[in-house]
């Protein structure tokens, strides 16, 4: 009866992420936390039975064996614990561990976009999307990269990749817009915006950059229409 609490308390929290049902997120750490209490509290009621099993001599052995594992363990446990200091060490920990993993390099290059390092940004981001080519985040934040340094047609190539592997993904068109925009290309930039727009009605940042578009277009009084509905919609824009 004991086991089977244990063995229940490992694999019932563990079922909606098992893929037999599909499920609004993904595996990650934190879908291991309750199973780990069944883990801990089997391994505990295994060391009980080993030392009731034992006597004399075999039974300090297996208590000092014991006590050598939780010394290792927790080891292992602080060593762990000290790559979540930062996410520099968080996502070079994890590229060491699955270098073939797309969302790693992604996260690094997210990072270093952050940080202003637009070389390993724009490495990782290629490397993300050689990994896995359909990453549309990817495509649309190097093609973001590609914008920031005037390099129009490559940003377009990768924008409307990722519009073509995911249609709804509003962001992507409003960057799509920007680029359009700044090439001075009114009214591909106005689709791209309105599009974005039907996909998230309530979306600040777009209705701001339609209001931009529209001053440079020379509509000052629609340009300044479509401001106050960006503060309508985020006072703090």
């Amino acid at each position: 009866g004991t086991v089977l609490k244990g063995m229940a308390l490992v694999v019932v929290p563990f079922l909606p992420a098992s893929g037999l049902v599909r499920v609004g997120f993904v595996i990650a750490e934190r879908i291991l936390y309750i199973p780990s209490l069944g883990f801990c509290f089997l391994v505990a009621v295994g060391f009980y039975r080993l030392m009731n099993g034992c006597r004399g001599v075999s039974r300090k052995l297996c208590g000092l064996g014991i006590v050598v594992t939780c010394v290792l363990l927790a080891a292992r446990t602080h060593q762990r614990s000290s790559y979540w200091a930062n996410e520099h060490l968080l996502f070079r920990s994890a590229l060491r561990v699955v270098p073939g993993n797309a969302k790693v390099h992604y996260n690094i290059a997210r990072l270093a976009t952050d940080e202003g390092d637009r070389t390993t940004a724009f490495q990782f981001y290629r490397q993300a999307i050689e990994l896995y080519p359909e990453y549309e985040a990817a495509h649309m934040n190097l093609g973001n990269l590609y914008r920031d340094e005037g390099k129009y047609e490559l940003a377009l190539k990768h924008l409307k990749k990722a519009i073509e592997i995911h249609e709804d993904f509003h962001t992507a068109w409003m960057n799509l817009g920007i680029v359009y925009a700044a090439m001075k290309n009114h009214a591909e930039a106005l689709v791209c915006y309105q599009r974005a727009l039907q996909r998230q009605k309530h979306y600040p940042n777009c209705v701001f950059n339609l209001g931009n578009l529209y001053n440079d277009m020379g509509n000052a009084s629609l340009a300044l229409t479509t401001w106050n509905e960006t503060v309508r919609q985020d006072p703090q824009h």
